[in-house]
């Protein structure tokens, strides 16, 4: 079942609670690093709905990284 979640940021650390609802698998620390560096202390908050379902997932999946050559999860 998808589940959302409010993040409030009030410090540029809290973009590292993601970590906390989002399974470091799906995430990755430029990602974190991006939304501080671009975003930072403009957004008051993030939703986050984990685990996101979408149903065009999988072609994006094999267009997209499957050129990676390395594994993802799905």
């Amino acid at each position: 079942m998808i589940e959302v979640k409010e993040l409030v940021i009030d410090k540029l650390d809290d973009y590292d609670k993601l970590f906390e609802v989002i399974d470091e698998d799906y995430i990755h620390n430029r990602v974190i690093k991006e939304f501080k560096e671009r975003i930072g202390l403009k957004c008051d908050k993030i939703l986050i709905e984990y685990p996101y379902y979408d149903k065009d997932y999988l072609s994006t999946y094999y267009s997209y990284y499957s050129k990676l050559f390395k594994p993802m999860n799905k």
